[in-house]
């Protein structure tokens, strides 16, 4: 039997945001391109923004860091591009239909 998949608070605000773009297109599915807009935009939040205490310490525990920017925008800089930049082409596919 499958178990319910439980997201940390922060990853869990990805597919809530790809929802809420979704439903801003009148677009009433959750595709892999609205979860893409959805990263992007949890993207801009420091990585300790939202975290409980409990989850800062099993952070420390592995390892990661608990405050900073996110690894998503450091990745997506490291290749000289911009959140910004990389939500507009996003948005844009979405508008054009893929």
């Amino acid at each position: 039997m499958l178990k319910a998949v439980q997201w940390t608070r922060p990853a869990g605000a990805v597919p809530h945001l790809g929802r809420e773009e979704a439903e801003a297109r009148q677009q009433y599915y959750l595709g892999p391109e609205h979860l893409l807009v959805g990263l992007l935009r949890d993207a801009e939040r420091p990585v300790a923004e939202g975290l409980a205490p409990s989850e800062l310490r099993l952070r420390s525990m592995f390892g990661l860091p608990n405050s900073g920017p996110n690894p998503v925008k450091l990745l997506v800089e490291a290749e000289g591009l911009t959140l910004e930049d990389l939500q507009a082409a996003a948005l844009a596919a979405l508008d054009r239909g893929g």
